[in-house]
């Protein structure tokens, strides 16, 4: 071989192997970018101390796929039951005939909304 096929063979080769990693890593980011999308509603109900409902869980997997397990699970296992324990907690009546919730259902609320948040983290 002479040295002008060597030189066009090499470049073939690294043109390939740029082609190849460069298609991965733009698939990463596209992927990356996809999971931020769909984590969005869930984070601002979370930030806006809101309820995070299972039908925003349920499209939260829908989108995602298998990537969507700990979200699903913490859900599911943790913050769904927690936050139902949360809400039937009960308030009291003073002597002015006002209902007072109690103080710690919204300490509890912000605390488990700060652990659902640490799990749907933006990547």
């Amino acid at each position: 071989m002479d040295e002008w096929t060597i030189r066009v063979a090499i470049a073939c080769v690294f043109t390939l192997l740029g082609w190849i990693i460069g298609h991965r890593l733009a698939l990463g980011r596209e992927k990356r970018k996809e999971y931020n999308d769909a984590i969005e509603p869930i984070r601002y109900s979370l930030i806006n101390e809101q309820e995070v409902t299972k039908s925003e869980v349920l499209k939260f997997e829908s989108i995602i796929g298998n990537d969507a397990k700990t979200v699903v699970s913490f859900f599911n296992g943790t913050y769904s039951p927690e936050f139902e324990k949360i809400n039937e907690m009960k308030g009291f009546w003073t002597n002015n005939n006002e209902y007072v919730e109690d103080d710690k259902k919204e300490e509890k609320i912000e605390k488990l909304n700060q652990e659902f948040l640490k799990v749907c983290k933006i990547k």
